[in-house]
């Protein structure tokens, strides 16, 4: 998996997909009481109805038991951090930049 930054993206790691956020955006994902916070890291889904695509590496974080069982869940998700630059992000509570 390419990221939008032109980088690979390691399945294992957690990392969504999302339409609009910037890449580097963390988000917090939480599914059945388990929570992982996972970086923006490439644009999709581009299934109508969806918001979030997770890698097998986030998937398994929220308790699944195995990559196998895929589908798809109803989540509670939220952004985290939104990083603006290189080694900069942006604080959504206080609007800030922080490095």
């Amino acid at each position: 998996l390419m990221a939008c930054t032109g980088t690979r993206v390691p399945w294992s790691g957690a990392f969504v997909a999302h339409r609009s956020l910037p890449c580097g955006t963390r988000v917090r994902v939480c599914y059945r009481g388990r929570c992982v916070v996972a970086r923006v890291a490439d644009r999709g889904p581009y299934v109508r109805g969806r918001v979030l695509d997770l890698t097998p590496g986030s998937f398994r974080a929220l308790g699944a038991s195995s990559a196998r069982v895929w589908g798809v869940r109803r989540v509670r998700w939220t952004v985290v951090g939104v990083q603006i630059g290189v080694g900069v992000s942006y604080d959504p509570k206080t609007g800030k930049a922080v490095a």
